[in-house]
C-alpha cells in the first residue's frame, strides 16, 4: 500500500514544527509528511492526491491558487495540551488568567477552549 502524502502549510516556521512534530507523534510511519511555509510554497508542490493541513483558515485564501482543486484542505484547530494544565487545575477557583498567544486569533480560541475545560476561572485574553 503507497502512503498518503500529507503537505502541513504554515506561515510561522516554529509553529510549522510544531504541528509536524504533533502529527509524526500520532501518524507516525502511516503518511509522508512534508512541512512548507507558505512563501516556499509553489504550485507543483501539491498533487491532487495528497492532503494539505492549513495552520489557520486565515492563509487558505494565500495557498488555494496553488493547490489542486480537488486537494482535500484540512484547518487544523488549535487546542489545550491536557498534560500542560495540571498548575492551572490546581489553583483555587475564580482565578484571574492572563492568556498570551502569538495573536490575536489564537489568543482569543485559547481562552475559548480554556473556558470549557477549566470552567471555574476568569480568562482575559492578551491582545
Amino acid at each position: 500500500m503507497e502512503l498518503r502524502k500529507v503537505n502541513i502549510i504554515a506561515i510561522q516556521e516554529r509553529y510549522l514544527d510544531i504541528i509536524t512534530k504533533q502529527v509524526k507523534e500520532i501518524l507516525g510511519d502511516k503518511i509522508i509528511i512534508n512541512s512548507i511555509t507558505v512563501k516556499d510554497l509553489q504550485k507543483n508542490t501539491v498533487t491532487n492526491e495528497d492532503i494539505v493541513v492549513i495552520s489557520n483558515s486565515q492563509i487558505k485564501g494565500l495557498v488555494t491558487q496553488l493547490i489542486p482543486e480537488n486537494c482535500p484542505i484540512v484547518i487544523a484547530k488549535r487546542d489545550i495540551n491536557y498534560t500542560n494544565t495540571k498548575k492551572l487545575l490546581n489553583l483555587p477557583p475564580g482565578q484571574q488568567i492572563l492568556v498570551v498567544n502569538d495573536n490575536k486569533s489564537n489568543t482569543e480560541e485559547t481562552v475559548q477552549s480554556l473556558k470549557e475545560i477549566v470552567f471555574e476561572h476568569n480568562y482575559q485574553a492578551y491582545v
